[in-house]
């Protein structure tokens, strides 16, 4: 009888728990998040910028938050009619190192340590805490992340960071290969798209070294022609 009563109190204290979180306004602190945010758990922090917090995106399947970048370039001006561009239509493949911040957060709640053993391996990163809840009403992308995850904290990093890019070469149109560069080993895509030689990127990244050819494909020659490819 003492355990049916016993986990009838329980139930009652959990349905009791459950209208007074729903009823919890936006923009107010429950006394864990006062305690997290004051006792020591973000203390000493500095509040993540809103630069970066504005390019985080909720992490599919997780409880992290994490820089996406998808960095397009429009296509170069074809101009009049040319002859064939390149000598074949080709795709070459490189591996890269390169810096670019990158920032991932996870609820102070569920602790930091597997984001740092996780993405943080070969690089020490400046940690920063996130406890403005505006970023995540003036985001439509954050909308869906759990206010009552917070607070967070964040770690960032320059790198160097592992990247692969693909250099695709056509027959026709523009001469410039087209160059897609993605970070690996990250929780949110980071990626740049740009014309022309692999030096001649955009602002966003650096490289670090040169990057190192791995593969290259040649699909024939273009119109039996040879033609030297575009930079």
């Amino acid at each position: 009888m003492r355990t049916i009563i016993c986990s009838f109190v329980t139930l009652m204290l959990l349905i009791g728990f459950a209208p007074a979180q729903s009823t919890k306004q936006a923009g107010t602190k429950t006394d864990s998040e006062r305690t997290l945010t004051q006792g020591g758990g973000v203390a000493g922090l500095n509040e993540l910028s809103r630069e970066a917090a504005m390019i985080l995106r909720a992490v599919p399947d997780s409880q992290l938050l994490a820089t996406q970048t998808r960095q397009l370039a429009p296509a170069p001006s074809q101009g009049p009619p040319h002859p064939p561009c390149a000598a074949d239509e080709s795709v070459t493949f490189f591996d890269a190192k390169i810096t670019t911040p990158i920032t991932v957060c996870s609820p102070l709640s569920a602790g930091d340590s597997l984001v740092n053993a996780l993405f943080f391996r070969e690089t020490k990163p400046t940690r920063f805490k996130l406890t403005d809840r505006a970023i995540f009403q003036s985001q439509a992308n954050l909308k869906n992340a759990s206010l009552a995850r917070f607070p967070y904290v964040c770690a960032t990093s320059n790198g160097p960071w592992s990247a692969r890019i693909i250099s695709e070469r056509g027959c026709i149109g523009t001469c410039s290969p087209h160059n897609h560069l993605f970070v690996v080993g990250v929780p949110n895509s980071v990626e740049f798209h740009w014309f022309g030689r692999l030096d001649r990127h955009p602002a966003g990244f650096e490289f670090v070294g040169t990057p190192t050819q791995t593969d290259h494909q040649s699909f024939g020659q273009c119109h039996g022609g040879t033609g030297a490819g575009g930079n």
